[in-house]
This record gives C-alpha cells, sequence and structure tokens, in this order.
C-alpha cells in the first residue's frame, strides 16, 4: 500500500505549493517530537510528514507519485498483458481522477450560482424600489386631483355674480380638457406601468431560461472535458495497441527461433536414432569357430570392452534424446501460452477499436450538442438585450409622462393666477358700480324729487353693498383656505421627502447588516469546515489523546460563577478549573488524569495521604463528542492561609506522563486601608 501524502498533510490534491508549505508549516509546528517529550510516536510521525512535504513541494516527484498512484504497479516478474484485478485498479484511478475534475466544476458552478443569485437580488431590489416611487407618483397624481377640485369648486361660487360669464366657461371648459388630459395621463400611466410589469415578469423568465442555460453550458463543458479525457484514454488506448503489437512480434519471432530449435534437436533425434542402430548391428555375433583359450579369452575381453563402449553410448543418446523431447514438450506449452496470448491481444484490440470507434461518436454528437446549445444561448443572450432596450424605452416613457405631468401641474397654477386677476378685475367693477351709485345719489339731490323711491333704491342699494362685502369675505376666506391648503401640502411633501430618505437609509444600513450577517455565516461554516477537517485529521490520535486543551480558566469555590485567572487570598477556599476541549473520538470515554499545583517558589501542593508522588492529586475525567467544557475538581482548604500570594501554575499529565495542558492563577493580598494601618502602628 503507498501512503497517502496529501492525506497526511491534510490538504486536497489540487493544493497549490503555498498551500503544500503553510500545512507543513502548521503540522510541524504541533507535532515536533521537541515540543512533545521526544515521544517516538511524534519522532515516526514527523519523519512521515517530512517525506510527504519534500515529495509533495518537488514537482518531478509530486509527478511521479500521482502516476505511481493513479497507474497500475507493472512488475517485472508480470505478464505483458494486466490481469483483470490491475484494470480494475486502472478504472477505479481513473473514475477518482474524473470525479476530482467534476468536483472542482461543481464548485465553479456553485460560485456563478452565487453571482446569479446576487444580481437578481439587486434586481428585485431595483424593481421595489421602482414600485415605490410609483406609488409616491400616483399619490401626488390623488393630490392633484384634490387640489383641481378644490378649485373647480372655488370659481363656482364666483361664477353665479360674475359679470363675464363667458370668460368663466371658458376657464371651466379648460379646466375640463385640463381634467380630461390627466385621466389620459393616468391611464396612459397604468398601461405603462402594466408593460413593465409584463416586461419584468418576461425578463425574470428570461433569466431563469438564462440560468438553465448556464447550468446545461456548465455541463457542456463538463462533456468537453470528458471528451477530451476520453481522447487522451483512447490515445493511451493507442499506445498500448502498439506496445501489445510490438509484443506480439517480439513473440512471434521467439516463436519462430523456438520452432527453428525443434527442428534441429528433431534433426539430432534422428540422427542420434539411425547412429544406435548402427551400433546395434555392429554387435558381433558368437561364431563356432574353434580357437586357441588364448585368443579366446582376448577376443572376449575385446567383446566385452566394445559392449561396454556401446551400452554407454547408447545410454548418453538415450537420455539425449529423453532430453530433447522434455525439451520439445516445454517448446510446445511456451508455444500454446503464446498463442493463447496472442488471441487475448487480438481480442483486446478489437474490443479497443470497437471503444474507440463509440467513443469517436460519442465526441461527434456531443459536439453536436453543444454546437446547438451555444446556438441557443447567443438567441436567448439577443433576446434579453432587446427586452433590457424596451424597459430602457419604458423607463423614458415614464420619466416623459412624469414631465408631462410637471407641465400640467404648472398649467393649473398659471390659471389659478388668471382666476386671481379676475377677482381683482371684479373688484374694479363694484368700485366702478359705487361710483355710479354716488353719482346718482348726487343727482337725486338735486333734483329732490321722489325721495321715496330714493330712499329704497338706498336701501336696495346698501343690502348689494351688505352682500358684496360678505362676497368678499368669502372670497378672503377661501385664499386664506388655499394659502394653508398649500402649506400642507408642501409641508407633507418635505415629510414624505424626509421618510423616503429615512428609508432608504434603513434599507441601505438592513443590507449592510444582511450582508455582515452572510459573511459571518460563512464565517462560521468555514471554522465548522476547518473544525472538522482538523478533526478528522488528528483522528488517528484519538487513541492516545482523546481530546485536545484550547484554553483553560479558573473559578473559586465561594463565586462558581465567575472565571478568571485571578483571585483575592482572603475569598480563596477551593480553585477549581475548567478546560475548553476539542474532542477527536468518535465515542464517548473516560481518561485518567494527574494534576499538579506548583506554589510561586516551585514547590508542590500535596497531601502526604492520598496525593500520589510527584502530583497533587489524580483524577478521571469522562468526556463525550458533543462536549464542550470539562470541569476538574480544585484544590484547597478551609483555611484563608492555603494558597500563597504569587503566580501560581497548574499542570495536568496523563497517565503516561505526557503533559496535556498548564495554566497560571495569580492570588493577590489585599491592601490594608490606612485606618487599619493606623491602628496596627
Amino acid at each position: 500500500m503507498q501512503k497517502n501524502y496529501y492525506q497526511l498533510l491534510g490538504i486536497k490534491e489540487s493544493a497549490s505549493p503555498l498551500e503544500i508549505k503553510d500545512a507543513y508549516r502548521k503540522l510541524s509546528k504541533r507535532i515536533h517530537p521537541d515540543l512533545n517529550q521526544g515521544e517516538t510516536f511524534f519522532e515516526e510521525y514527523f519523519k512521515e510528514v517530512k517525506e510527504a512535504y519534500e515529495i509533495l513541494s518537488d514537482q518531478d516527484k509530486k509527478r511521479s507519485y500521482d502516476t505511481r498512484r493513479f497507474r497500475p504497479a507493472i512488475t517485472n516478474n508480470a505478464p505483458p498483458i494486466p490481469s483483470n484485478l490491475v484494470n480494475l485498479e486502472y478504472q477505479v484511478s481513473r473514475l477518482e481522477l474524473k470525479l476530482r475534475d467534476q468536483n472542482e466544476q461543481m464548485a465553479t458552478l456553485q460560485a456563478e450560482k452565487k453571482s446569479l443569485h446576487q444580481e437578481l437580488e439587486y434586481f428585485v431590489k431595483a424593481l421595489f424600489e421602482v414600485k415605490n416611487e410609483r406609488s409616491l407618483l400616483q399619490s401626488k397624481v390623488k393630490e392633484l386631483e384634490q387640489e383641481t377640485a378644490y378649485l373647480s369648486k372655488r370659481p363656482a361660487i364666483v361664477v353665479e355674480k360674475a359679470p363675464d360669464r363667458s370668460r368663466e366657461q371658458e376657464f371651466q371648459r379648460r379646466i375640463q380638457a385640463l381634467e380630461q388630459e390627466l385621466q389620459g395621463a393616468q391611464k396612459e400611466i397604468a398601461g405603462k406601468d402594466q408593460e413593465l410589469t409584463q416586461q419584468t415578469q418576461h425578463k425574470l423568465k428570461l433569466e431563469k431560461r438564462l440560468q438553465d442555460l448556464v447550468l446545461e453550458a456548465g455541463q457542456a463543458q463538463a462533456r468537453e472535458k470528458q471528451l477530451q479525457a476520453l481522447a487522451q484514454e483512447a490515445a493511451q488506448q493507442k499506445a498500448r495497441m502498439e506496445e501489445l503489437e510490438r509484443q506480439a512480434e517480439q513473440v512471434k519471432t521467439e516463436l519462430q527461433g523456438k520452432t527453428r530449435e525443434l527442428e534441429l534437436t528433431l534433426q539430432h533425434r534422428k540422427t542420434l536414432q539411425t547412429h544406435l542402430q548402427e551400433l546395434e548391428s555392429r554387435k558381433p555375433e558368437p561364431t563356432q569357430v574353434p580357437v586357441a583359450k588364448g585368443e579366446k579369452n582376448e577376443k572376449t575381453r575385446h567383446q566385452q570392452n566394445q559392449l561396454l563402449e556401446i551400452t554407454t553410448q547408447k545410454q548418453a543418446l538415450q537420455n539425449q534424446v529423453h532430453d530433447l523431447e522434455l525439451a520439445a514438450e516445454q517448446l510446445k506449452q511456451v508455444l500454446q501460452d503464446k498463442t493463447k496470448s496472442l488471441q487475448q491481444e487480438k481480442a483486446l484490440k478489437q474490443e479497443l477499436q470497437a471503444k474507440i470507434q463509440t467513443l469517436t461518436e460519442q465526441a461527434a454528437q456531443q459536439q453536436e450538442q453543444l454546437h446547438r446549445k451555444s446556438q441557443e444561448l447567443e438567441a436567448e443572450i439577443k433576446e434579453k438585450q432587446a427586452q433590457q432596450a424596451r424597459i430602457q424605452e419604458l423607463e423614458q416613457e415614464a420619466a416623459r409622462q412624469g414631465a408631462l405631468l410637471k407641465a400640467k401641474t404648472e398649467e393649473y397654477t398659471q390659471i389659478t393666477q388668471k382666476l386671481g386677476e379676475l377677482q381683482d378685475k371684479l373688484k374694479a367693477l363694484t368700485q366702478k358700480e359705487t361710483k355710479l351709485h354716488a353719482t346718482i345719489q348726487k343727482l337725486e339731490a338735486q333734483a329732490g324729487k321722489d325721495q321715496t323711491e330714493l330712499q329704497a333704491r338706498a336701501q336696495a342699494l346698501q343690502t348689494a353693498t351688505a352682500q358684496k362685502e360678505a362676497l368678499q369675505k368669502e372670497l378672503e376666506d377661501q385664499k386664506k383656505a388655499t394659502a394653508a391648503g398649500q402649506q400642507e401640502l408642501q409641508r407633507k411633501a418635505k415629510d414624505l421627502e424626509q421618510e423616503g430618505a429615512l428609508k432608504r437609509a434603513a434599507q441601505s444600513k438592513i443590507q449592510e447588516l444582511e450582508k455582515e450577517k452572510a459573511t459571518q455565516q460563512q464565517k462560521v461554516t468555514e471554522l465548522q469546515k476547518e473544525l472538522v477537517a482538523v478533526k478528522g485529521r488528528f483522528a488517528h490520535l484519538a487513541h492516545l489523546q482523546p481530546f485536545l486543551v484550547e484554553h483553560m480558566d479558573f473559578f473559586n469555590s465561594a463565586a462558581p460563577k465567575v472565571y478568571g485567572d485571578s483571585f483575592d487570598r482572603t475569598e480563596i477556599k477551593y480553585i477549581f478549573s475548567r478546560m475548553k476541549i476539542a474532542v477527536l473520538s468518535d465515542k464517548p470515554g473516560k481518561l485518567n488524569v494527574l494534576v499538579k499545583y506548583v506554589k510561586p517558589n516551585g514547590q508542590l501542593y500535596f497531601n502526604p495521604k492520598s496525593s500520589p508522588t510527584g502530583y497533587s492529586f489524580a483524577a478521571t475525567l469522562s468526556y463525550s463528542p458533543d462536549d464542550e467544557y470539562l470541569y476538574l475538581s480544585g484544590w484547597g482548604s478551609d483555611r484563608d492561609t492555603t494558597f500563597v500570594a504569587g503566580d501560581h501554575r497548574v499542570e495536568i499529565y496523563d497517565e503516561t506522563g505526557r503533559q496535556l495542558t498548564k495554566a497560571h492563577f495569580m492570588v493577590k493580598d489585599k491592601i490594608l486601608k490606612l485606618s487599619k494601618l493606623k491602628s496596627i502602628f
């Protein structure tokens, strides 16, 4: 099994050189043997981490390590064709690489999705602002309608007794025409609002469609990467095919050499058999010729020697024949094996060719799909641009309608000014009438005739003047009411503007708070992920140390809810400690610990009856994966003089003597007051 150096350093396989260096620095600071009392476990662990950093920091070594990890090892003794297990391992490594690429693509797609969501939120906020502005415009239009209704009522009172009715009728017609124009403008604004809502709905649909298309584009990119990987795989398969063909040619040449050797051995066997037959034929047959005894003995010896030589030669030839037969059988077996391997290679070659054909067909289909999808994307983008241009045109038309409304309001102001001028003319006419009445009275006084009639006329004139004065008062009251109404309208407009500014500021603050909240949530999730990664990284140390101590603080038995590291000596009875921990083990358990309470002069607090040697006391800590704090029993007595003033040290060890954590707390003496000092002296 190869070591997983990425897992040792606790980094991803796609980590940069800077990330590898930072991970090695952080880990070496924690597991350095000098910082862990020179334990053998940490020495070996530090050596493995150093080896991992040396290999991963060098690009060539890292490349060779990755190829060894993701390719099956080929030994010299292994056959030229890989077995099924090796093929499976190779396929698994390839799938791991593909999974890693897909995970990276998913990360990029999620980032793009987040950016699109942010753009959608911004667009929705802009829509809400437009709706608010539209509501404000509608409220202003209603106020203008009320003012026009009020102004239209005002001249109706004056018209009853005005002499120039034709002009007033013209003004009323003008007012009616303006009201009709206002109604038409309001209808147009309502139509534009409907069109805007339709356009926004269509825009939302287009954005959804864009998101779908972006996802499809991401899938298309993933398919392109898969196609590239498949093309690389096909190239590798072709290279493998070429290697197999070379091996087949080598096997063929070896077979030809072996066949030649077989033919030579068979020929040699035939020659040896013929030689044996000749030797057997050369054996001397016994003759019955009378021979002398001396000669007979010599001949028999000579024949015996010849027979021995022949038998030894025969045995040697038989052994050679036997060896040749064995060699021939071995060569036949080798030939059979080679033929089988050649057949397997041919089958593999056919399968690879079929795979390459299917892969090329799939690549062509996917390229066609990509081209079609890209065309659809371009069409959708053009349509979206057209819709955006349409929305801009509608916004410009809305602005133009607002300008028209402003112009109409200015016309209303001009009409009110003209009405004021008409009222001034009415006043001048009344003054002329009074002058005429005065001249009539003078003429009647001079004539001295018909005093009764004159008196009646005088009474009538008095009543008319009273009516005129009453009308003038009514006109003044109406003017005051209009001025007050205009002031109230201006004040309301200012209040509305201030409220709008306050609302905008509040909305901006809410957005900033939401952003801060989102960033805080992201930080919390990142910290949680980092904590999980750290726990996973140090999970193998759980059997040695089931939890890590992050921080240690203390509390007095007199105030158990107040934590700190500084206490008054007169208030101390028992000092307890609390440890903030990060649990590494997945299961709850218990850990026996030994605790030292050390005085400021370096001496140890201990009880000669119950304290273990070298320690103040022993305790058992029960922990679980959900725990955040562990509470440790304390040290002290009911006497106030138990703890000496100064800097005290607390050290916690496990049963093997390895230090888990240490902390300090300060014991202070209260300064006596001047009154007590005077009484002492």
